[in-house]
């Protein structure tokens, strides 16, 4: 009896050139519901296979253009300067590059040279004040202004880690800020020249809330 033998692979008969008969019937030509199968079967046009997927593109084309429109006018409107608030208008006169000299009571007989910063912000809500003092005693100083909880205020800050709040008030002509914290409440008035270009200013100290004592004077003189 002649043994049986197991069916050659699908790949040696079709190099042999031998019945395939094993091979999975194709499926209806209803059922093939990609383009793909479409194409394969010449059941659709050439036409008719890239109008399908062009409709698809075009809509998917669309939607990205009007995403990329959108996202221009927010770029666009987002680079438009912002508006200043009407409170912060009469401030403008600060904005510049200062030379300074100080006195101080405890450093009798010293002129203390330094300079000042003033600029806004970008969004222009807040002015940032740098100060920088050529004397040890004396420290640089960050400091910065604007309306906070509804109110016009500003927040001093040095490196040896102190930080003030103080309340301010800005006119045409007058720069003036205060604070009333127990034992070491601080006000400093500074008046413009008439030219603009000068600012004579007095510091003054209270430890106990109703003696004020004299305390940083400074001069700026604008120089940028």
């Amino acid at each position: 009896m002649t043994p049986l033998r197991e069916p050659l692979p699908l790949r040696v008969r079709l190099a042999e050139g031998r019945p395939t008969s094993e091979m999975p019937a194709p499926r209806p030509a209803q059922a093939r519901d990609t383009v793909e199968d479409a194409r394969f079967a010449g059941s659709m046009r050439e036409s008719e296979v890239w109008d399908a997927p062009k409709v698809r593109f075009d809509d998917f084309a669309a939607r990205v253009r009007s995403y990329g429109q959108a996202r221009d006018h927010q770029m666009e409107d987002a680079m438009q300067p912002q508006t200043q608030d009407s409170e912060l208008q009469g401030w403008q006169w600060l904005v510049g590059t200062w030379a300074t000299e100080a006195t101080h009571p405890a450093l009798p007989g010293t002129l203390v040279n330094g300079q000042a910063t003033f600029e806004w912000l970008e969004d222009q809500r807040f002015l940032l004040q740098r100060s920088h003092y050529d004397h040890p005693e004396i420290p640089d100083a960050i400091a910065i202004s604007g309306i906070i909880d509804g109110k016009q205020s500003m927040h001093y800050f040095d490196p040896r880690g102190v930080h003030r709040a103080f309340a301010v008030d800005i006119t045409a002509h007058t720069w003036r800020f205060w604070n009333d914290a127990p034992g070491f409440s601080q006000r400093f008035t500074g008046t413009l020249s008439d030219d603009g270009n000068a600012i004579d200013g007095q510091g003054e100290l209270s430890r106990d809330g109703a003696t004020w004592e004299r305390d940083l004077a400074i001069t700026y003189r604008r120089v940028g």
